[in-house]
């Protein structure tokens, strides 16, 4: 069993963006690994979603908590441009 999540818990993926989404049933996974295997799979097809829609200067997380709310991942993704003129 993994610290921090105890087996079969429910976890909760939190879209933190623009308009967040919040995750109000949760899913039971089997551990912390179940855990980051969803998020990833989550964000990717969230960010494939996205469909070119993703500007630099933007910024976009995606969260798995715990029952009670507790963080135990986070997943960050920004967009910046750079500032440097040899880059055009």
């Amino acid at each position: 069993m993994s610290r921090g999540v105890t087996t079969h818990a429910p976890v909760f993926l939190q879209r933190l963006s623009g308009e967040p989404s919040m995750d109000g049933e949760g899913e039971e996974l089997p551990d912390k690994h179940a855990a980051w295997n969803e998020a990833t799979r989550t964000a990717g097809s969230i960010l494939c979603d996205l469909d070119g829609r993703f500007q630099p200067g933007q910024e976009w997380r995606l969260e798995v908590t715990n029952e009670r709310g507790v963080p135990i991942y986070a997943i960050y993704i920004r967009a910046d441009q750079s500032n440097d003129p040899s880059a055009n």
